[in-house]
């Protein structure tokens, strides 16, 4: 059920809402076309009714966000296992902290994901709090990708160059939670 709506700023105390005031569709066999008297951002609702719940896309989600934290916790489990055998230099000790910090970042977000998506959040402030969490989250697994990346660049390239544990650490660390904060 399309509907071509814009995005009025004067609505809900001038926090903004969609509004199809003065707002047209024609459905053309599967084409939709909207056409609006006024020039302000537009779109086309496809479902501005609630959301049906226990669809198929909601188990997939389920069961998609459930396989990815089991296998987040068994590679933190098994890094945590091997974590004394492979660290035995800079270099692989760095690339396990960014390995191990990715896995949590992103345990973390499907936990909120999934903790979100399981109940009904209905509180705006709720809302807000999980989506800055989950993008949060998210942000910081690509930021500690990006260091690991960097570190394993940083050895390749500065081969005789020797930094500490703890000024490389105080990088990642910066770079893996500060960036997306």
């Amino acid at each position: 059920m399309p509907l071509c709506v814009f995005w009025d700023f004067n609505l809900n105390n001038s926090k903004g809402g969609w509004n199809d005031r003065g707002c047209t569709q024609t459905e053309e066999g599967s084409n939709v076309i909207c056409s609006c008297n006024h020039l302000t951002p537009f779109s086309i609702l496809m479902s501005p009714d609630e959301p049906a719940h226990n669809s198929v896309e909601d188990y997939i989600t389920h069961i998609g966000l459930a396989i990815s934290i089991l296998s987040l916790v068994v590679c933190i489990v098994i890094e945590s296992l091997v974590w004394k055998t492979v660290t035995n230099n800079t270099t692989s000790y760095m690339r396990h902290v960014c390995i191990l910090n990715t896995a949590t970042s992103l345990l973390i977000a499907d936990i909120w994901f999934i903790v979100t998506a399981s109940i009904n959040v209905q509180k705006r402030n709720i809302c807000i709090a999980s989506t800055f969490f989950i993008h949060l989250f998210y942000l910081c697994g690509f930021f500690w990708m990006l260091s690991l990346g960097l570190i394993l660049f940083y050895r390749l390239v500065f081969i005789l160059h020797n930094t500490s544990k703890t000024s490389q650490k105080a990088v990642v660390f910066c770079l893996g939670y500060g960036c997306p904060f």
